[in-house]
């Protein structure tokens, strides 16, 4: 590594300027608790994902670029890397936006992209791919709840042609077109409807041809009165809605998600989950388990066990950023040790931690989590046995500065930059205060998003004729 200029770490070969930091789960805690959460019922399901009316914008997208012809597909506005669903969602976002601008009523709250959107309005611009959001196919509503419509089987998009609605995709258009009154509105269809269908198409080719929304006056009003994030059309699509985030599927994670969705229906979870929201899953977690199913009571045993294990480490970890942060330059591991707050009973308890984590995540080989016992163990083997505060800070540094550097192939810096004896923060990473972890999982496992999906379909808003 390089050395220190000044008391705070130069770039070294694994922090290049021009990359990412790769400044999120520093101790890789995260991947463990993803796979329970998706073994708890959440498979598909994204902590970003609030709102299942979403899904039916995406089928009516992709509805739409069916109609869109072949003549003139090759890339958008000269820009390979743009989408026809990129495109969708400009066109989307910028009405939705606009109507924004003109219904003060209208709560453009969850609508990805809508910051941007309002900027570019305000300077008399349209969407484009440099006007959006910049991994629009992560963070736009496409890449947002594909992979639940994947999982729900709502769309096909394996084959290397457009994406295809399946038969529970044709039903939740189907339904919106009911309660829309738009029976026509399709790329093989007839009736009312058809000539919107077309609007819609011709807008996306022009959008597509010149790499930037081409505002068209009927295709906005007919996405501000048909396709607003905020409500859902009619009963018709929110029952379809219902059943397909809770009939889907024989799987153990889809009964679990059933009898989960169930739990947070009920009056007391409801409560809970709206005064305190996500840092209070653990609660949610606690009230179910008397009564939860064997293997679901197994998934959360495993989950509270897991979280105290890494909350312990999380938590000295933090102390250790703060401690440091309060230094100018190099200091001695053994020097900053005595800072930390009771680091020496605190580490004691780590090895009975890590077991209680292993043996609850063992008894999981009856579901399909048979291998992860086995990946605790592995990356987290260097803290099952007892050492004093100075060994143990060495150790989690160890294990911090390896999994950083396995983040990607050219690595990623560790926060915490070792030489010999002594360490110091990255500026990057310096703490004014405390972190303090209490009362609260560390990781989430998106019983909010669960909980927001049975709200969303309960908001029916009839479009007005």
């Amino acid at each position: 590594m390089k050395p220190f200029i000044s008391g705070l770490a130069t770039a070294t070969q694994f922090d290049p300027v021009d990359s990412s930091e790769g400044s999120l789960d520093p101790l890789g805690v995260s991947q463990i608790a993803g796979e329970i959460a998706t073994a708890i019922g959440s498979d598909g399901v994204r902590e970003r994902q609030s709102n299942l009316r979403f899904l039916t914008i995406c089928c009516v997208g992709w509805e739409v670029i069916a109609g869109f012809t072949d003549e003139s597909e090759e890339s958008v506005g000269g820009d390979p890397n743009a989408t026809l669903e990129q495109c969708v969602e400009w066109i989307v976002v910028e009405a939705l936006t606009s109507l924004s601008t003109q219904d003060k009523e209208f709560n453009l709250q969850g609508l990805p992209g809508s910051t941007k959107a309002l900027s570019a309005i305000a300077r008399g611009l349209h969407l484009n791919a440099d006007r959006y959001l910049r991994t629009a196919s992560v963070f736009g509503f496409f890449g947002v709840y594909r992979t639940l419509a994947e999982y729900l089987e709502l769309v096909n998009t394996d084959s290397q042609s457009r994406p295809i609605l399946c038969e529970s995709g044709v039903r939740l258009l189907e339904a919106w077109r009911k309660e829309c009154k738009l029976p026509g509105f399709g790329h093989d269809r007839e009736g009312q409807g058809q000539t919107e269908y077309k609007n819609v198409v011709e807008t996306l080719q022009k959008t597509w041809a010149s790499g930037e929304v081409i505002a068209n006056k009927e295709t906005f009003k007919f996405i501000q009165k048909y396709l607003r994030h905020d409500a859902v059309c009619g009963k018709g699509e929110a029952l379809e809605l219902k059943r397909v985030i809770t009939d889907h599927g024989q799987e153990d994670a889809d009964t679990n998600r059933r009898e989960v969705l169930s739990a947070l229906s009920k009056s007391d979870v409801k409560t809970l989950l709206q005064s305190k929201g996500t840092s209070h899953e653990f609660q949610f977690h606690k009230i179910i388990l008397p009564t939860a199913s064997a293997k679901l009571k197994l998934l959360i045993e495993a989950a509270q066990h897991y979280e105290a294990f890494i909350t312990a480490l999380q938590g000295i970890f933090d102390d250790l950023l703060y401690a440091l942060s309060e230094k100018p330059s190099l200091v001695e591991i053994a020097t900053i040790a005595k800072t930390i707050s009771e680091l020496d009973s605190r580490v004691t308890q780590v090895p009975s931690l890590f077991q209680r984590a292993r043996s609850a995540l063992s008894k999981l080989d009856q579901t399909n989590l048979n291998q992860i016992e086995r990946e605790f163990t592995d990356r987290f083997h260097e803290f099952s046995e007892r050492h004093d505060g100075i060994q143990f800070l060495c150790r989690l540094l160890t294990h911090h500065e390896a999994f950083q550097r396995g983040k990607s192939r050219e690595g990623k810096a560790p926060w915490i930059e070792h030489h010999g004896d002594k360490i110091a923060v990255r500026l990057r990473y310096k703490r004014t205060e405390r972190a303090l972890i209490s009362g609260q999982y560390l990781r989430p496992y998106r019983m909010w998003p669960l909980y927001n999906f049975l709200e969303s379909v309960k908001e029916i808003h009839a479009p007005k004729s």
